[in-house]
């Protein structure tokens, strides 16, 4: 029962627990009440009483309900600041660190997500959009980007291009995912000083 009490209304006040026993006997001696008064009273006077018995009972949920929030409200004022996000940062956050142990699948998911970074990049430089630059690497058109080292990465690992990484690889070593962040650093230096 007190758990109970605690849920509706939070902390054990005088105020509170006048107000849930109001609530029980309200809402538990309410319908034994209107059987046992409404054999006595005219159809007018029924319908009186049982509009004053649903307003009153009306109230005190309002009261209930209102408690119950003010209570949330002052929780989530005291409540620390958030530091995990479980969104896009956190899973990509968590691919860097499975790439720099060496998994090859995260390696790949990386240099996609580059590669997108990089065709946004160039089609706001350019004033043109993505689909653009995606249908000019398609068609073979060479010397995109002006930055060569980019222009080639970004030829054999965007999406539905054949990687340049060996699919024969299997599970991790991390001496490439070493290998790996130091070129992906290159290459993030290199995105950065895109303009």
């Amino acid at each position: 029962m007190d758990d109970l009490v605690y849920m509706i209304l939070g902390d054990m006040t005088a105020g509170n627990i006048l107000v849930m026993g109001f609530a029980i006997v309200l809402f538990g001696a309410t319908p034994a009440a209107m059987l046992l008064l409404f054999g006595t009273y005219s159809d007018g006077m029924r319908w009186l009483i049982g509009l004053g018995l649903v307003t009153a009972m009306g109230f005190v949920a309002l009261y209930i309900m209102r408690m119950g929030l003010a209570k949330e409200a002052g929780d989530s004022k005291s409540r620390p600041a958030q530091t995990e996000y479980t969104g896009e940062l956190t899973k990509l956050t968590e691919a860097f660190e499975r790439a720099a142990d060496g998994y090859v699948y995260s390696q790949q998911v990386i240099r996609e997500r580059l590669c997108d970074v990089i065709i946004s990049k160039e089609a706001q430089a350019r004033e043109m959009g993505e689909e653009e630059i995606t249908d000019m690497l398609e068609a073979g058109k060479t010397g995109i980007l002006a930055d060569a080292a980019l222009d080639g990465f970004l030829r054999e690992n965007r999406r539905g291009a054949k990687s340049g990484v060996e699919s024969s690889v299997k599970g991790k070593s991390k001496e490439r995912g070493e290998r790996f962040m130091t070129d992906i650093d290159g290459i993030m230096d290199r995105i950065e000083a895109m303009t």
